[in-house]
């Protein structure tokens, strides 16, 4: 099966991006009552840069990325990608063996349990279309309260905390920066050195974040 994110670039034209308008819908969603499938970076960009924490999507390159819908409303993203880290080392893979759950975001209205669910139907997902994939990982970031308790639910092994860091903090946007985006070669990269170079940038040291893996093979998450 072909690549998504080379599927995006020849039908990228053909898909709209969803307004991000959500109406009040006064009750609880069900897991089962969501519709989630595969779609573009572009058909959820806007979403995720509205109602992810971070309210960006900075860092290594997008590979596959999922919608969540009900009721033909956008009411939740996931984006995977290759990891900033080189987790390929630590869990003695090749770099083409594992990916990164970078983003996922669903909003308040969604019923409990949805983020497992959504999780699960995920890796289903990759495992059966991209089975030279042998691993994800992901982190949870406690400088935003999250200790990685949907990880833990969707079968993930803990693996520690990464080492703490120093992000770079815009102080007229206040979006934050992880530090090695100074050496990146993309137009915001340039754009935050500038800031940097004109003081409008702040540095603040972080926690270390949670590590957790998810292996295909059942022999692996011991």
């Amino acid at each position: 099966m072909a690549d998504m994110c080379k599927v995006d670039k020849q039908t990228s034209l053909l898909i709209d991006e969803p307004d991000v308008f959500i109406p009040n819908f006064g009750f609880n969603i069900k897991p089962k009552e969501l519709t989630i499938s595969p779609c573009s970076f572009r058909a959820i960009r806007r979403f995720v840069e509205t109602h992810h924490y971070s309210h960006g999507i900075k860092g290594g390159s997008i590979l596959y990325c999922f919608r969540c819908e009900f009721q033909g409303y956008l009411v939740g993203a996931a984006i995977f990608g290759r990891p900033c880290m080189p987790s390929w080392k630590i869990f003695n893979l090749k770099p083409q063996q594992i990916i990164e759950l970078r983003r996922l975001v669903l909003l308040d209205e969604v019923g409990r349990n949805a983020e497992s669910y959504m999780i699960g139907f995920m890796l289903r997902y990759i495992h059966r279309h991209f089975p030279h994939i042998k691993a994800v990982v992901s982190y949870a970031d406690p400088e935003h309260g999250h200790q990685g308790t949907i990880y833990k639910a969707s079968n993930f092994k803990y693996c520690g905390q990464t080492a703490p860091g120093v992000v770079l903090v815009d102080k007229e946007t206040k979006k934050s920066f992880h530090c090695r985006s100074l050496s990146i070669n993309r137009p915001y990269a340039e754009l935050l050195s500038d800031k940097v170079n004109r003081n409008l940038v702040e540095r603040q040291k972080t926690q270390g974040k949670h590590r957790y893996v998810y292996f295909f093979d059942r022999k692996e998450r011991g």
